[in-house]
């Protein structure tokens, strides 16, 4: 090694230079951003290190980013499935409350007025809604035929209903019996 003669102030820069770096390469933080600063501002003097450091450490944020991405792409997965499975839940409740109407006589006009009732009010049960429905909309009462007497079965024994005379094969008898009977009450004589 051969002898360099240098000045003490220059030395002194030296040392005081030599101490920094000393202190500064014992703390491993400050070590790496004195290598990252020695790279900016002389690349061919830095060596690799702090290149591959730059290189793991964009690898690294790739990976996690990525992970991220397959996190949230599987919750949202997760998400959509559990809405189908709800839905399609929905569905085979409306579809089995719907046949269980049908079963009990209602038809396609009163089904339509139903679920038309069901949309608004917000019920998605087709039994509670029928009871529902029908307590608001009543059914209208039977026919009922006051009056009349063609009923049979009370009329038997009534020998002024002239069945009688139609069991035993009098036609003719039977009709002039029943017409005068009906022009009566439709005159309203009796």
């Amino acid at each position: 090694m051969a002898n360099v003669e240098i000045e003490e102030s220059e030395l002194q820069n030296l040392r005081r230079v030599a101490n920094v770096a000393n202190v500064i390469g014992k703390d491993p933080d400050r070590r790496r951003r004195l290598q990252e600063l020695a790279a900016e501002a002389m690349p061919e003097e830095a060596g690799d290190l702090p290149l591959i450091r730059k290189e793991l450490t964009t690898f690294q944020q790739t990976i996690r980013d990525e992970l991220k991405a397959d996190r949230e792409a599987r919750a949202k997965k997760e998400e959509e499935d559990a809405a189908n499975r709800t839905t399609k839940e929905l569905e085979q409740r409306w579809l089995s409350g719907r046949s269980k109407l049908r079963e009990d006589g209602y038809t396609d006009e009163g089904l339509d007025k139903l679920e038309t009732w069901m949309e608004k009010n917000g019920v998605a049960n087709h039994s509670i809604a029928a009871a529902a429905y029908e307590r608001e909309n009543p059914p209208p009462p039977p026919v009922e035929t006051g009056g009349s007497s063609w009923n049979f079965f009370d009329q038997r024994d009534n020998p002024e209903s002239g069945l009688e005379m139609l069991l035993k094969g009098d036609d003719e008898g039977f009709l002039r019996k029943q017409i005068d009977t009906s022009l009566k009450e439709v005159r309203g004589q009796r």
